[in-house]
């Protein structure tokens, strides 16, 4: 069966059985149709269906069924969810062998966005006092708040990298 239709039977499995914020979140990830794969197959597992799509109309149907694919579902979590991140696995070591790009990246990251958010934070002063224009000041003042936004996340991004970011602090935890 076509990767497209197993993700769809995937959810909905996840929303007729009310799993669907953990399942869908684990589907829509980059390696989704793994994970879509082994949903649909627990699901056949417990229904005894031979086709993704007896197995959703038998979960249908059956509201005990639906409670052993809950149960199995949330057994399996750890390893649906490492299907999810399996495509993060090796991200330090294509670092060591790609990284110098990345480097120079950073670099100019964390050596030129201080002192262009201080030119930028200067420049809102000089629009503030010297023009005199309201609206003109207020859409000038709104540009340069967001590009200054911009670059602060810019850096934090490349301090995250480099010091390390866990699942928790990207709002991925699903405890």
């Amino acid at each position: 069966m076509d990767p497209v239709s197993i993700i769809g039977i995937a959810q909905g499995l996840a929303t007729l059985t009310g799993f669907d914020k953990k399942v869908k979140g684990w589907i829509s990830s980059t390696p989704g149709g793994k994970v879509a794969q082994q949903v649909v197959q627990i699901a056949q597992d417990i229904t005894g269906a031979a086709e993704p799509e007896d197995a959703l109309k038998s979960l249908r149907a059956n509201t005990e069924q639906q409670a052993a694919f809950i149960e199995a579902c949330a057994k399996r979590k750890h390893e649906l969810r490492k299907l999810r991140w399996e495509d993060r696995k090796d991200a330090r070591a294509m670092y060591k062998i790609n990284g110098n790009m990345a480097d120079l990246i950073a670099r100019r990251v964390i050596t030129w966005n201080l002192p262009f958010i201080a030119l930028l934070v200067v420049a809102n002063v000089v629009v503030a006092v010297w023009v005199e224009d309201s609206a003109v000041a207020q859409l000038l003042g709104n540009v340069i708040g967001f590009a200054m936004s911009q670059l602060w996340k810019e850096r934090q991004t490349v301090i995250e990298f480099f010091f390390g970011a866990g699942l928790g602090s990207n709002g991925d935890v699903d405890e």
